[in-house]
């Protein structure tokens, strides 16, 4: 794939007149491209203390705390004992003044940080990192790019999952969670990075259709969770529709699918929609959509990510680990129906013979 570092500029950082900077694209920028591969500039490490986080604020070269400190923070409140624990560890090094003014900033840093930290690999298992590019970017509720920390290359990568005309803001989503409906968005979102969203989402005309496409989705992800856990108690109180069987099962996820593509969720939680699908078809024997669920999984795997998925392949994760077992138990399959074949073509051939000698014994 084409170094973004190499290629043209595809965007540009402007201010904007309600959401501060934003990123901007220059030119079009077909779906599939990658944007932009990061470094991180800042990485914490899984369960960093709180009270040990200017120890990795002091370890960043000057530069790296000049682009860090340039970034956006939410004024978040900062206990008394937190307060009050920062200025014991940096008693060791400052007083007066200058103490003050250390706390100050590693209040200040520590803002940055919890406003634009990313995690690094699945459910920050690498930490969280700081990434200033990525950190310019505005949210929506309907992204046009993906964001997600590459393992394999060592990078948090961008990439546009549908195509972005010259002039278009570039937006991702800082919700994990890609159903909920607009008061839980906007709870969320103001709760945690403190703005009232107004995105192309919460302002669309047809925002009945919208809201009820997501409230779907939450009852088919509901209905489908309490029927994997296989809980006749549960299934009995659930208080919505459970699916009764597997082909139920795929069913909803095929709706899911559905929903997704209308509501323009195009991203990575539809690949996740056709894993499930191809999983369940399988599950009910059905091979060959098995596989084209699988394939369609890979398509959009791709422009999210790229072909760089070696850390997917643990568990079979990534599609094309997904698709390469299909393929094996496609073999398997083969070589088992070769062997039926020439167990009935013995047993038919020694049928042959016995009812011969019969009709032989018959006539004499």
């Amino acid at each position: 794939m084409e170094d973004p570092a190499a290629a043209p500029a595809l965007f540009e950082l402007r201010i904007t007149a309600d959401k501060g900077a934003g990123l901007f694209a220059l030119q079009d920028i077909p779906r599939g491209t990658r944007i932009t591969a990061e470094d991180p500039i800042l990485v914490l490490p899984p369960d960093t203390a709180l009270t040990d986080y200017h120890l990795h604020f002091e370890r960043m070269t000057p530069d790296q705390h000049n682009r860090f400190s340039e970034l956006a923070s939410v004024d978040y409140t900062i206990k008394p004992t937190l307060m009050q624990s920062i200025r014991q560890r940096l008693q060791a090094k400052y007083s007066g003044s200058a103490l003050d003014s250390a706390v100050a900033d590693c209040v200040k840093m520590y803002r940055i940080f919890k406003t634009n930290s990313v995690d690094m690999g699945m459910s920050g298992s690498l930490g969280a990192g700081i990434f200033p590019l990525y950190s310019r970017m505005n949210h929506s509720c309907r992204r046009n790019v993906h964001n997600t920390y590459n393992e394999t290359i060592g990078k948090e990568t961008i990439h546009a999952i549908r195509d972005i005309k010259a002039g278009e803001e570039l937006v991702t989503s800082y919700i994990h969670s890609s159903v909920l409906t607009y008061e839980d968005r906007q709870e969320t979102l103001h709760k945690r990075w403190g703005f009232e969203c107004r995105c192309e989402a919460c302002e669309d005309p047809k925002f009945e259709e919208s809201e009820q496409r997501r409230q779907r989705l939450q009852r088919l992800g509901k209905g489908i969770a309490v029927y994997e856990r296989n809980d006749r108690f549960l299934t009995h109180f659930a208080g919505q529709p459970v699916p009764r069987d597997d082909a139920d099962v795929l069913s909803w996820w095929e709706e899911c699918v559905r929903l997704f593509k209308e509501e323009g969720m195009v991203g990575y939680n539809l690949s996740a929609a056709y894993r499930r699908c191809s999983q369940y078809a399988l599950k009910l024997g059905h091979g060959a959509k098995a596989l084209a669920y699988a394939r369609k999984e890979l398509e959009i795997e791709r422009v999210c990510m790229g072909d760089e998925t070696d850390h997917l392949k643990e568990g079979m994760e990534g599609a094309k680990f997904w698709i390469e077992h299909l393929g094996k138990l496609s073999e398997q399959d083969a070589v088992i129906d070769r062997m039926n074949q020439k167990r009935e073509g013995k047993e038919d051939k020694k049928a042959a013979k016995k009812a011969a000698k019969k009709a032989a014994k018959s006539k004499q």
